[in-house]
């Protein structure tokens, strides 16, 4: 039969009890998402020792088991009031991607909060229908960013990385308890930094969540590792175009020059249990370009999100 090339996947994740042990995730536990090419997940490695005629002699495939997957995920809420059993479907891939959750179930304010970890990473099991193939990804954990473009759909951007499994045919597993609102975009963002509240006008919006993710290599394991490590250093950043302003109507270059720090906060979507609420403490920057967006002179920002208490504060993600 014909297979053609199909980005649209099904993802069941679910958390490890051990790390590594598949848990079987269910219908229940999945996301819809955009799964790019499946890479290699092993490394042939040759053998140098060639034949007294010179022809190669048969290498072998090396212990690289396991493999990076390209996952981007929209950001939207339930759609109903939060609960312990009623979380944002991207709940999955954040703490994946290293964050912890903390959900709030106060009659018309109920919310999950979304904050960094520096140790404690969760892993999981990862069910990844696509094109008419199940892949599996076990001890998974997820390095990212998230991309907010104005007007446009917030998506959730990493490498999924996992211990490989040989796919199976199947056919695609239709994810349950979907919402069935439709997903927020970036428009009337409230966005600020400083004390000033400056409320800049901006562009795209990117924050890169600066973790890094590392195989642990295992002699006694079959594939040659134990599992994917996360670490708990991180330079997570912001980034972001503003329209040029005058010094006195916010200081980019003195504050830049000065290491001041700054909080940020801004909002995607407008309507209670389908918004996001970004929140960061403080930020310093790190560079600034001029550029121009259609003839507008623009600022080209980035920024580095600290912690003067050295708390796992940087970033709030507030779904609410």
């Amino acid at each position: 039969m014909a297979v053609y090339e199909m980005k649209l996947a099904s993802i069941l994740s679910k958390v490890e009890s051990v790390e590594g042990t598949d848990v079987t995730p269910a219908a229940g536990d999945g996301f819809y998402a955009t799964v790019g090419p499946i890479p290699s997940p092993a490394e042939f490695v040759r053998n140098e020792n060639k034949s007294g005629k010179g022809s190669m002699l048969p290498g072998v495939i090396g212990p690289r088991r396991w493999q990076g997957i390209p996952v981007s995920v929209n950001l939207r809420g339930s759609g109903a009031a939060y609960s312990a059993s009623v979380k944002p479907k991207a709940d999955a891939m954040l703490r994946m991607s290293g964050f912890q959750a903390a959900g709030t179930y106060t009659g018309g304010s109920e919310k999950w909060d979304y904050t960094f970890r520096s140790d404690a990473f969760e892993s999981f099991s990862n069910y990844i229908y696509r094109a008419g193939k199940l892949y599996k990804a076990l001890g998974a954990r997820a390095g990212g960013s998230i991309r907010l473009p104005v007007g446009g759909f917030a998506t959730l951007q990493g490498q999924l990385q996992g211990l490989y499994a040989l796919p199976t045919d199947v056919a695609l597993v239709a994810v349950t308890g979907e919402p069935t609102i439709g997903y927020p975009i970036l428009l009337s963002s409230a966005f600020q930094i400083g004390s000033e509240n400056f409320a800049a006008k901006h562009g795209e919006i990117t924050l890169d969540f600066g973790r890094r993710i590392v195989a642990r290599g295992d002699g006694t394991a079959a594939s040659g590792y134990a599992g994917m490590q996360m670490l708990g250093d991180r330079a997570p950043t912001i980034s972001f175009e503003a329209e040029q302003t005058t010094e006195a109507g916010y200081g980019f270059w003195t504050k830049l020059m000065a290491g001041t720090q700054m909080d940020c906060s801004f909002t995607l979507g407008t309507t209670q249990y389908n918004k996001a609420v970004f929140t960061i403490p403080a930020f310093q920057f790190e560079r600034i370009e001029e550029s121009e967006r259609e003839g507008i002179a623009m600022y080209r920002a980035s920024g580095l999100l600290v912690s003067p208490g050295g708390l796992d504060d940087e970033l709030t993600i507030s779904f609410n």
